[in-house]
């Protein structure tokens, strides 16, 4: 019997202490993830900043095409994430694919048939990411426009290109979370990168009303850049 007892005896003063300890340090981060938004937002801004200038190394290193793919998912499936990938040696033309949601559905087909095509030729940069990257915290993709769209891309999957010559496609990538909305401005010549931070002016602070504001306040930005160009 008093081995049975010892063998089971509870957890010294110490050992409970330092479990505390470790909780309360996972508690914290966890609080300071969820309740920074503004935090939240600069590391999804920096990463798409930091995928850019990646692409024109790797693109001037292997002399090809390297591609940024942002999936921005649709209303069947809300997954959200974005990759780097090299295209093929030697010369390559880029089809020219349309996207949006003026087109009919057998347009639409059309233009989903050559992305897929498009798609095939396109390896990960294993050096910069195994899988698919994510957005930290509530910070999700709004919106990716480009010149060759009169709308804002807010659905499938979005490409910009890197080209071994240094030159970039011109685009604006517009994040977003419960309390802004962000955006990080790609020019096609300068390394630099403009960024610019917009509040959502809020009455009833609800899902719906958070949504829509983020997509007009989104449209409003890439007309902004849109009429620029």
């Amino acid at each position: 019997m008093n081995q049975l007892l010892k063998d089971q005896k509870g957890f010294s003063l110490l050992e409970i202490l330092i479990a505390l300890a470790i909780a309360a340090g996972l508690y914290g981060t966890l609080i300071v993830n969820i309740s920074n938004p503004r935090r939240n937002m600069n590391e999804g801004l920096n990463n798409m900043e930091r995928a850019i200038r990646f692409s024109g190394s790797e693109a001037a290193l292997r002399n090809t095409l390297i591609r940024l793919q942002i999936k921005l998912g649709n209303e069947e499936n809300t997954n959200q994430s974005y990759s780097l990938q090299y295209g093929p040696e030697g010369s390559f033309v880029l089809p020219k694919i349309r996207m949006g949601k003026n087109l009919s559905e057998s347009e639409r087909e059309e233009e989903e048939a050559k992305a897929k095509k498009l798609d095939r030729k396109f390896n990960k940069i294993e050096e910069f990411q195994e899988e698919d990257k994510e957005l930290s915290g509530y910070t999700r993709f709004i919106g990716v426009g480009t010149l060759d769209n009169d709308q804002l891309l807010t659905e499938g999957n979005v490409s910009l290109f890197t080209y071994p010559t240094g030159e970039k496609d011109s685009a604006i990538i517009i994040l977003g979370n419960d309390i802004e909305v962000a955006f990080v401005e790609i020019n096609p010549f300068i390394q630099e990168f403009r960024r610019e931070y917009r509040p959502l002016e809020l009455q009833e602070n609800t899902e719906e009303e958070i949504y829509e504001k983020q997509r007009d306040l989104a449209d409003e930005i890439f007309l902004e850049w849109k009429n620029k160009k």
